[in-house]
C-alpha cells in the first residue's frame, strides 16, 4: 500500500516540512490524483486496490491547525466502474458531488461526496 505524504510549506523560504504523522496510509496503491474541497476540510485521493480494476477513493479530513490528515471511517470507498484506474477527480462547486475519470475509456462517473454523509 502506498502512502499519501503531506508537507507544510515555509512562508518565507518555501521549504517543505513533513506534517505530523506523515506519511498517511491511503489504503491503496498509486495514490493519485488528489483534490481538496473548497472549504479545505477534506482531501480526496484516487487509489488502486488489489481486488478491483476500478480503484477506490481515499478520503481524509484535514486538521485546520496542523494540516494533519485523518482517514474518514470506511475510507477508501469503493469506486464505481469508470473504465480503469482513476486518473481525474473534480468536485462540484458546492462540494456535494465528486466526479472521476478512468484510464481506459472516456467515461466519467459521479457520486455523492463521501464526506457529506460521514462527517458532520
Amino acid at each position: 500500500m502506498a502512502p499519501v505524504t503531506g508537507y507544510a510549506i515555509g512562508r518565507v523560504t518555501g521549504t517543505l516540512t513533513p506534517l505530523p504523522g506523515s506519511p498517511y496510509a491511503s489504503g491503496g496503491s498509486f495514490p493519485r490524483p488528489a483534490v481538496i474541497d473548497r472549504s479545505g476540510r477534506f482531501l480526496y485521493v484516487g487509489v488502486g486496490v488489489t481486488d478491483s480494476s476500478n480503484g477506490a477513493i481515499a478520503v481524509f479530513a484535514i486538521d485546520a491547525a496542523t494540516g494533519a490528515l485523518m482517514p474518514l471511517p470506511g475510507s477508501p470507498f469503493p469506486h464505481i466502474d469508470n473504465g480503469g484506474r482513476i486518473v481525474a477527480l473534480a468536485l462540484s462547486p458546492d462540494g456535494r458531488f465528486l466526479f472521476t475519470g478512468g484510464s481506459t475509456t472516456s467515461r466519467m462517473s459521479s457520486a455523492d461526496s463521501p464526506s457529506a454523509s460521514t462527517v458532520s
